[in-house]
């Protein structure tokens, strides 16, 4: 995407509800949109300061959280498979897990599913550097 295109979008989102701004930034960011606005000035949106040459670690929302820390595989798989079918079409269930098997477990129950997987936070939660984040939006 052009960098003037992307910075005309990050600027229109000022004027949107702010769930809308976040979740659309964590978009650009998962899609490496922000590195393009390396030479634009600093972006305030709805609160979230985009820095130059920065990106920022948006949070998303969710409706449904997991704690499957500690859980070894396929534990925290069954949990979320479980979880998931309580949950209304287009509800997010945000899972916090430390065994690194489950990355890839959960991109492909998303595949096969055809659920959306949302995007993966490798840098930790609360202080804990070993926790892995995800977020899946079940499909509907």
């Amino acid at each position: 995407m052009h960098p003037f295109l992307s910075y005309f979008l990050l600027v229109s989102l000022r004027y949107l509800r702010r769930s809308i701004c976040v979740a659309t930034l964590a978009k650009l960011q998962r899609r490496d949109w922000c590195e393009s606005l390396a030479n634009w000035p600093n972006i305030s949106i709805c609160g979230e300061t985009l820095l130059r040459g920065e990106q920022k670690r948006i949070p998303l929302e969710y409706d449904d959280q997991i704690d499957a820390r500690g859980l070894a595989c396929p534990e925290p798989l069954m949990l979320v498979k479980h979880r998931v079918r309580g949950l209304a079409g287009g509800e997010v269930l945000h899972v916090l897990a430390t065994d690194p098997t489950t990355e890839r477990d959960f991109e492909h129950f998303c595949q096969f599913m055809k659920h959306e997987y949302l995007k993966v936070d490798r840098g930790g939660w609360q202080g804990d550097g070993q926790v892995l984040q995800f977020w899946i939006r079940k499909r509907g």
